[in-house]
């Protein structure tokens, strides 16, 4: 029994290994990736808390 628990365990942390290589793929650097993200979307819902209709973004006629 004490095999399975070992075998999940080592499935488990490949499976994140996989993952984390597939989120980096092509980027040198991740981490600021991910913050520029995070920043962006912090930047985004401030705009959409100061009312929206506050212009300056493109006219649709």
């Amino acid at each position: 029994m004490r095999s399975q628990e070992t075998r999940r365990r080592q499935l488990a942390e490949a499976a994140e290994k996989r993952q984390k290589e597939n989120v980096s793929r092509g980027i040198k650097n991740p981490e600021s990736v991910e913050r520029k993200k995070k920043k962006q979307e912090e930047m985004e819902k401030n705009a959409g808390s100061m009312g929206g209709g506050g212009g300056g973004g493109l006219r649709v006629s």
